[in-house]
């Protein structure tokens, strides 16, 4: 099983027999790091973790870690003129139940969001397959078709500009 990934974010996480195990989120307003938890079951775990934050070219993730292990940045895209950013960053990990996810800025956001999901049964050998990413506004809207297998899971992150951006899920996509 392996994860993919966009920014919009996609990380496709699981394949062959891989299971989605868990979701979380959280957001703070005027930080430069962001913690909240996240229980992770089963065995043979990936976590993927999407980050979406206004930005300046300066300001970066410095480091996503899940119970203290440091993950690795998987994609990531940014749009400069309404200023915003997502990346996903994921690993395999063999910590089970409430552990925190740490994401650390190089400098203060008016906003950070944080989500991530967890798989089981995922290949830990190659648990990611290439991320990608793409960047769009209203007028030239912006689609992700990841080279994936129809057993993977794909993590999107997405970060609309305007209050009034909706995203439209798929019928074959669940929204967490």
């Amino acid at each position: 099983a392996r994860i993919e990934t966009t920014a919009i974010n996609e990380s496709e996480i699981a394949h062959n027999s891989a299971a989605f195990d868990a979701a979380a989120s959280g957001n703070a307003s005027s930080a430069t790091s962001l913690t909240y938890a996240h229980t992770c079951t089963g065995s043979n775990l990936a976590i993927g973790v999407g980050v979406t934050w206004g930005h300046s070219a300066a300001r970066t993730v410095d480091n996503v870690s899940y119970a203290a292990n440091n993950l690795t940045s998987r994609a990531g895209a940014a749009l400069q003129s309404i200023s915003v950013r997502s990346v996903i960053w994921g690993a395999t990990t063999a910590n089970t139940g409430a552990n925190n996810v740490v994401i650390t800025l190089s400098s203060t956001t008016n906003s950070i969001i944080g989500g991530s999901i967890s798989a089981t049964d995922v290949d830990q050998t190659t648990p990611f397959n290439t991320g990608a990413s793409a960047t769009g506004t209203a007028s030239t809207s912006s689609t992700l078709d990841p080279a994936a297998d129809s057993d993977d899971l794909i993590m999107d992150t997405i970060r609309c500009g305007e209050l009034a951006d909706t995203p439209v899920v798929g019928a074959d996509q669940t929204s967490r």
